[in-house]
């Protein structure tokens, strides 16, 4: 039998993270897979909105949850399996959170609970685990079962659904925090976009950290540059990793392929000319000089920014 993505992972991780080759999904014979988290991440950021489930999907949560809170383990577990596989957790996770919030009353809420954590410990199908983790996003939680969740994010297959969970803990924000320094891929993007920046240790994270990931920069860059203030850090005296921050960030928000990026930033012209004042104050090395030759190049037709490029390169 097949361990499950709980043992999996559990298995696997080391000083708080998993290894960075290891991958919850598996290629099928001969052919490719995607990266952990990425057919969810690219649903959310690329499908375009107003997607809706069909009466029968919604019909067919509805069934599951109703045979789950009736004690039928068995059957629900089919169903829930087929819920996974026809509509994904992506998607029928708006309708499972009303389907259990709107009938509360009525509904035993212990099994839904347990047989949740059942499969969340046990399935060794990842879309299977994702859905039950959807199921309990509405419930409040011991620590054990916020330890099996923190667990499961520990993966960027399943961290969306952890955050999405942790929302409604206590310091959920330190939640997201912690799991977003020991992911690389899709569920560090996620977190990025849910992390606020309460306090100078995440700001400065977010600086010099935040936009590498495994996917691709520009998917938090715009975050990145608005949640740690870069207009301010460049009106103080950045150090150098500061500064190397800010150049990460910039070269994320002029890829403008996958999201919005230096187009949605106020006098952008303006904050470049001072990041690259700051810059012309250290000794640069090759990454700055190629960052540099980036924004001459996207920014041809500005003929201060060009000034200012050349003088440093």
């Amino acid at each position: 039998m097949d361990k499950s993505c709980y043992e999996r992972i559990r298995e696997a991780a080391a000083d708080g993270a998993l290894p960075e080759d290891f991958r919850m999904a598996k290629a099928p014979e001969g052919g490719l897979s995607f990266a952990d988290g990425a057919l969810d991440g690219i649903t959310l950021y690329h499908r375009a909105p107003g997607h809706e489930l069909s009466e029968a999907q919604k019909a067919l949560i509805a069934r599951a949850i109703q045979q789950i809170s009736d004690g039928d383990f068995y059957d629900a577990e089919e169903t829930v399996w087929q819920i996974a596989g026809e509509i994904g957790a992506l998607d029928a996770h708006g309708d499972l959170q009303r389907c259990i919030c709107e009938n509360a009353q009525s509904l035993q809420l212990g099994n839904i609970v347990n047989f949740a954590f059942a499969l969340a410990t046990q399935s060794p199908n990842p879309a299977v685990v994702k859905l039950v983790l959807s199921m309990l996003s509405p419930f409040s939680l011991g620590e054990d079962g916020k330890e099996v969740i923190r667990t499961l994010g520990l993966s960027d297959e399943f961290t969306l659904f952890a955050a999405i969970n942790m929302q409604s803990w206590d310091n959920s924000n330190n939640e997201w925090f912690n799991l977003a320094r020991r992911v690389r891929g899709w569920g560090r993007i996620h977190l990025i976009d849910r992390l606020q920046p309460q306090t100078e240790e995440i700001r400065r994270w977010l600086l010099v950290e935040g936009v590498h990931n495994s996917v691709m920069p520009a998917y938090s860059a715009l975050d990145c540059w608005m949640k740690a203030d870069v207009p301010a850090v460049l009106k103080g005296v950045p150090d150098k990793q500061a500064l190397n921050g800010v150049r990460d960030i910039l070269l994320g928000l002029l890829d403008e392929g996958p999201v919005r990026g230096i187009s949605a930033i106020e006098d952008a012209e303006a904050h470049i000319l001072a990041f690259l004042e700051r810059e012309g104050a250290t000794a640069l090395d090759d990454e700055d000089r190629s960052a540099i030759a980036d924004i001459r190049e996207h920014f041809s037709e500005n003929m201060a920014i060009l000034h200012a490029c050349d003088a440093l390169l």
